[in-house]
């Protein structure tokens, strides 16, 4: 490790420099963009002309792919020659590693926008010409882009007529994914006023993860950052996201890893994608790619899952072991993250985690439900090993879907305490008047003893509570079996309010 990391050094510091432009400023390699342990290789910029970033602009009056075009910073004339309104607030969509500005995450995400309201909406591009498209290489280049995309918006707010939408620094929101989430923070820390928001999509982790701010996006470069985790697992085990909260407000659906409808092994994907090369790239990026599918899901779908607040583990709030919902403090994951922000020094860093599908790869967008389940203890009580169901219900006879509340894995639920779980399934018109419980025994495959073809426990539940995030409702629903008797695998029990 010692020889590595003097390699590391011996390589960084030989190779130290520094390039710089006119109207972009300086950009060398050293401290802190050289770090020994979370980014050995840092590698000088490439020239803006290898580089090359365009902006491709689309506006309601130019919806369409077909009809996008192409903006320079270095030109003033293609500016006002274009169909940017000064009247709308203006977008910018900042892709990653390994590609480029027609990708069609890009171009869904910009008539997502359009068809939801009026805005500028700006495809930034980066070239991967031979050289600049290895990670390292990417990562130093990004800066530049970041540069790039600051002296647009320097120009648009000049250009701008005085007192016009677009005249206010507050209405340009950078939306990034991978690598442009901290090429977004480029462009948000070189300005000041603060622009008004960046989207972070699973940033990306290696190279900027524990990195000094300077390096990464943080939570400084806008008015309001909001961030989506979705593939924070390590490096070695194919995670290509950041774990670290670094915005306002962090999501992290399902935890922030191993996604729904993402394959959890590789063996079970690579012969399933055509090939085994595109099986392996479905199994690397699919958790990757979960954060901008859930965003642009956001935009159009309508969905208003408030996420609860958790100041602990997020594991285990997916799991229901623990975690409170606070709704002072939630709000909505995605395009309309902000609509519920309020600007406080005591907001910065607070992780929200959801649930999305279980099964199924969309929508990925479900209501949220956590209950507090109360095991009551008679004396023939059994400890409940198994997965629980719970089926919400309002008095015009609207049902969700039997929804899998998420259990505590290997342990057991035992009588006389209460659990929390979590879960998420389709819309219906709350409020909720009912809901429907059952349980499902499971016993332990390597002891025979355990199969339910030898014990069929029974479990006791009088009192169930539960909270629907999306409306923001508590409620206290109990048994109408007057005993609280479940029995397993047997038949469901409704809960009326108490």
């Amino acid at each position: 490790m010692l020889n590595l990391c003097f390699l590391a050094f011996l390589f960084g510091t030989t190779f130290a420099g520094e390039v710089c432009y006119t109207d972009l400023g300086c950009f060398d390699n050293a401290p802190p963009f050289l770090d020994l342990q979370d980014r050995p290789l840092s590698l000088l910029p490439s020239s803006r002309e290898d580089i090359n970033t365009t902006f491709l602009l689309n506006t309601p009056t130019n919806p369409n792919e077909s009809g996008q075009q192409l903006v320079s910073n270095q030109d003033l004339t293609t500016i006002s020659s274009s169909n940017f309104d000064s009247n709308l607030p203006t977008k910018f969509i900042i892709h990653g590693y390994l590609e480029v500005g027609d990708l069609g995450w890009m171009t869904d995400m910009s008539s997502a926008m359009l068809s939801q309201g009026s805005y500028n909406v700006f495809r930034v591009s980066w070239d991967l010409k031979p050289g600049n498209d290895h990670y390292a290489k990417m990562s130093s280049n990004a800066r530049i882009v970041g540069a790039e995309i600051a002296l647009l918006i320097d120009q648009l707010l000049t250009y701008a007529p005085a007192g016009s939408t677009a005249s206010d620094a507050s209405s340009y929101h950078l939306i990034g994914r991978g690598i442009g989430s901290h090429v977004a923070g480029y462009a948000g820390e070189r300005h000041n006023p603060k622009l008004g928001r960046i989207s972070a999509l699973d940033p990306a982790g290696p190279y900027f993860e524990n990195c000094d701010v300077i390096v990464r996006l943080d939570h400084t470069d806008a008015e309001f950052v909001d961030v989506i985790h979705a593939d924070t697992n390590l490096i070695r085990t194919m995670g290509m996201g950041m774990h670290q909260a670094t915005g306002h407000a962090d999501f992290y659906p399902n935890g922030g890893h191993d996604q729904p409808a993402c394959p959890s092994r590789i063996l079970s994907i690579l012969f399933i994608e055509g090939t085994i090369y595109e099986g392996g790239v479905q199994y690397v990026l699919c958790d990757h790619e979960k954060a901008h599918e859930m965003y642009i899901e956001s935009i159009t779908s309508g969905c208003n899952s408030w996420l609860p607040y958790c100041d602990n583990n997020l594991d285990n709030y997916v799991d229901g072991i623990t975690g409170y919902y606070d709704a002072a403090n939630a709000m909505p994951m995605g395009f309309h993250a902000d609509k519920s922000y309020m600007i406080s020094e005591t907001q910065y860093f607070q992780p929200y985690v959801t649930r999305t599908v279980d099964e199924k790869d969309e929508p990925h967008c479900k209501s949220q439900y956590r209950a507090k389940v109360y095991f009551d203890d008679p004396r023939d009580a059994d400890e409940a090993h198994g997965d629980l169901y719970i089926r919400y219900g309002n008095d015009a006879g609207l049902w969700t879907e039997k929804i899998h509340m998420a259990n505590t894995g290997e342990n057991a639920y035992e009588p006389g305490l209460s659990y929390y779980v979590t879960g998420a399934g389709n819309s219906f018109a709350e409020p909720l008047t009912r809901i429907e419980f059952s349980w499902e025994y499971d016993g332990d495959w390597y002891n025979p003893i355990s199969w339910d073809i030898f014990r069929n426990p029974d479990v006791y539940v009088s009192r169930i509570e539960v909270d629907s995030l999306d409306v923001r409702q508590s409620s206290a629903f109990c048994s109408t079996v007057s005993d609280g008797l479940v029995r397993s695998n047997k038949h469901d029990v409704i809960f009326l309010p108490c």
